[in-house]
């Protein structure tokens, strides 16, 4: 309980820490396809042996000029609201990386994307899924759904933070009953 407890109290500490950061992220050339299979690995270590992970890196990937530390927290992050929807049954949690070409605004996204190609991170879950009164807020910092002492609410903020420094967009898909992407 201890132990579970600090590493609790660890992960708040480098949440808000994360989030009230106003530096810039420390940016280099990057292939998302190592990022993505160590935090692929940590979170096999990390998740219910019952929810299955699978990971997909397509060759056609471009690189980006990312911070891999920032990356690899966004997956995390991700992957552990994807473990916490789909509960204590057996689920899936899919992380796919790929290239993916964008004609038009994304809805949702951030405004300066502009058309173009990027690189994509997809992490779907077979989980509960979200309303649209939830999905409305889910960047928001410390909204969460979660009982009292069990979530902060700054995951998924930190991830939209993160991502918008990388000049990055977030498009969000989520069905009751069906999981989430």
């Amino acid at each position: 309980a201890v132990l579970q407890a600090a590493n609790r109290a660890t992960d708040l500490v480098r949440q808000i820490l994360t989030f009230s950061r106003s530096e810039s992220p420390q940016r280099a050339a990057l292939r998302l396809r190592r990022v993505v299979s160590e935090a692929v690995n940590m979170m096999r270590s990390t998740l219910p042996a019952i929810i299955e992970i699978k990971s997909e890196c397509e060759a056609a990937t471009p690189m980006v000029l990312a911070d891999a530390t920032q990356v690899h927290q966004v997956l995390m992050n991700l992957g552990i609201n994807a473990a916490q929807a789909i509960g204590s049954r057996a689920g899936c949690v899919r992380v796919r990386v790929g290239r993916c070409d964008v004609a038009a605004e994304i809805p949702g996204a951030n405004p300066a994307v502009p058309a173009g190609a990027y690189a994509c991170i997809e992490v779907t879950d077979d989980g509960c899924g979200m309303s649209r009164a939830t999905l409305s807020r889910i960047f928001e910092p410390f909204f969460t759904t979660k009982p009292v002492g069990q979530g902060t609410g700054l995951g998924l903020a930190v991830v939209h933070g993160i991502v918008k420094q990388h000049q990055g967009g977030i498009a969000v898909e989520s069905e009751l009953g069906k999981g989430t992407t």
